[in-house]
C-alpha cells in the first residue's frame, strides 16, 4: 500500500508537487485575507471617523452575507480545501476516510466545472466597472479603510489565481458532467439563489445589498439579474473553451486516447 502511495505521488511529477504547494498557499492566503477583513469590519467606523451606529456603517456590516464577493470567497475556500484534501489523498492514499477523499474530489470537480471561472469574472468585471464609475456604489470606501491590497485580494488577485488553477487542471482529469447540461444548471441555480438572497435583503433589512440598486428601478434590477444569468453562461463557455481547446490541446492532454486491450 505504501508503494502505491509513492507511485501515485510520482505519477503527478513536478506538476503534482507544484499543484499541492499552490493549493495550500492559496488556501492559507484566503484565510489570512478573511482575518484582515474580520478585523477591518470591526474597525471601519474608527478608520472613517464615524459612529459605530452610523446607518451606512450598519448597512455595510449587516450586508456582508449578501455580497457577491463574499459568496465568491466562500466558494474559493471550499474549492481549495477540497483540492488540499485531494492532494493529500494522492500522496497518502492509505490515510484518512476514503469517503471524505472521494467527496472532496467530487465537490472540487463540480465547482471547477460550473462556478469557479464564471463567478470569478462576475466579481472582477462587475465590481471594477462600478468602482471606476462611482466607488460609493459598491462600498469601495469601506474596503480601503484597511490595507489597500485587501480590496485587490477580493476583487483583482482572484483572476490570476483562477487562471493558473485552470491551466494546471487542463487535461488532467475528466470534466465533471461532460456531455451534459449539469454544470449549466448548477450555475443558473446559484445565480437564482443569489437573486433571491438579494431580494430577501429588502425584506429583512429594508434595503438592497449595494447602493447601486437604490438608483435603479425594479425593471432595471430585473435586467441586471438577467445580465448575471446571461454573462455567467458566456463565461462558462469560455472556461470550457480554454480548458479543453486551448491549454489542454497545447499540452496534448485534452483528449486522452483510449487504448484497446490486446486480445
Amino acid at each position: 500500500m505504501a508503494a502505491s502511495a509513492v507511485a501515485a505521488a510520482a505519477a503527478g511529477g513536478t506538476g503534482g508537487v507544484f499543484r499541492a504547494i499552490f493549493h495550500a498557499a492559496v488556501l492559507a492566503y484566503y484565510y489570512y485575507v478573511d482575518h484582515l477583513l474580520t478585523v477591518g469590519v470591526g474597525r471601519v467606523h474608527l478608520e472613517l471617523g464615524r459612529a459605530a451606529d452610523d446607518p451606512e456603517i450598519l448597512r455595510w456590516r449587516s450586508g456582508i452575507p449578501y455580497y457577491f464577493t463574499f459568496w465568491n470567497l466562500i466558494l474559493h475556500k471550499v474549492y481549495f480545501t477540497c483540492c488540499c484534501i485531494d492532494n493529500l489523498s494522492e500522496c497518502f492514499s492509505f490515510y484518512g476516510p476514503i469517503k471524505l477523499q472521494k467527496t472532496a474530489q467530487t465537490v472540487r470537480r463540480i465547482l471547477f466545472s460550473s462556478l469557479f471561472f464564471p463567478y470569478m469574472l462576475l466579481v472582477v468585471i462587475n465590481f471594477w466597472a462600478l468602482a471606476f464609475y462611482d466607488p460609493d456604489l459598491v462600498f469601495v470606501q469601506y474596503l480601503y479603510a484597511g490595507p489597500s491590497w485587501v480590496n485587490h485580494a477580493c476583487h483583482t488577485f482572484i483572476l490570476p489565481i483562477v487562471l493558473l488553477e485552470m491551466y494546471l487542471r487542463a487535461g488532467t482529469d475528466e470534466p465533471w458532467g461532460k456531455g451534459t447540461y449539469l454544470p449549466f444548471f448548477i450555475l443558473q441555480a446559484f445565480n437564482l439563489a443569489y437573486g433571491i438572497t438579494g431580494a430577501s435583503s429588502v425584506i429583512l433589512r429594508g434595503c438592497w445589498p449595494y447602493p447601486v440598486f437604490d438608483l435603479m428601478s425594479k425593471g432595471e434590477i430585473i435586467m441586471f439579474y438577467i445580465y448575471v444569468h446571461v454573462s455567467s453562461t458566456i463565461w462558462l463557455w469560455l472556461h470550457n473553451y480554454l480548458v479543453n481547446n486551448v491549454w489542454g490541446t497545447q499540452r496534448g492532454t485534452s483528449k486522452p486516447s483510449v487504448k484497446k486491450k490486446a486480445n
